[in-house]
């Protein structure tokens, strides 16, 4: 699914076209009440798909079963293997193909003959699951030697000091030893925008308030030394949180 700041990337499918209308109409609704930001494209052949795919990657894919060119079912099947993130929702009249859509883990199966009803209850399932996805990913989970897990929010963490045999986890709520190397946090937690920027240390980006020749300084006034030859990289992620 697409991040928190990207529109959603629907793709939908349908060789009959007032389906392929109706379908884009009610998706455009529902996502517009939750407030979702999205972007569609229509195809009225599943083979377009698949080339449009080689180059935009979808976040979901609403689907008609029965098309002339290649059915849903198969269809979903190369989707999936181009994008396995990608949710599949088929919208069809079909109803005794739903059993046979389970060899591709469909989303949803939403039927013609309920239509507005079902396409109404997958959207807000679909914001649902985006929703959990996001706070996932404000999360973050440590495993401390002793086979403990410790859990943090991303934005509660301003720096992270090495001592010792242990790590100092500076929060804006307090600190919290934890028993771990640095070199595994320095992993986990990259992706997030905490970034190690000295042998002892990791600190969150979105904490600093500049960039100096050998040394960050933090909102709080605090001062963390980094290495020499980071200091460009490190202005460039800053002026990027600065531009979000």
């Amino acid at each position: 699914m697409s991040d928190k700041n990207l529109p959603e990337r629907i793709a939908i499918c349908d060789d009959e076209k007032k389906s392929l209308e109706a379908i884009r109409d009610y998706t455009e609704k529902y996502f517009a009440q939750y407030g979702t930001e999205f972007v569609i494209d229509v195809f009225c052949a599943g083979r377009e798909i698949l080339e449009r795919m080689t180059s935009v990657p979808y976040d979901i894919c609403f689907l008609d079963i029965d098309m002339p060119d290649i059915n849903g079912i198969d269809l979903a099947e190369k989707i999936k293997k181009k994008n396995e993130q990608t949710l599949i929702v088929f919208v069809s009249f079909r109803e005794d193909y739903v059993f046979q859509s389970f060899r591709v883990h469909p989303f949803s199966f939403v039927r013609k003959s309920c239509f507005e009803k079902d396409i109404a209850q997958t959207i807000r399932d679909v914001v649902k699951l985006r929703a959990s996805r996001q706070e996932q990913g404000q999360l973050c989970k440590i495993t401390d030697e002793a086979g403990y897990e410790h859990v943090f929010r991303r934005d509660s963490i301003c720096y992270i000091k090495a001592e010792e045999k242990y790590v100092d986890f500076v929060l804006t709520e307090g600190k919290k030893l934890v028993r771990c190397s640095m070199k595994s946090l320095e992993k986990e937690l990259a992706p997030g925008g905490l970034i190690r920027c000295h042998k002892s240390y990791i600190v969150n980006i979105r904490k600093v308030y500049a960039v100096k020749h050998d040394h960050l300084i933090l909102m709080d006034g605090t001062q963390i030394p980094i290495r020499r030859w980071m200091v460009t990289e490190l202005k460039q992620n800053l002026c990027s949180i600065l531009a979000q």
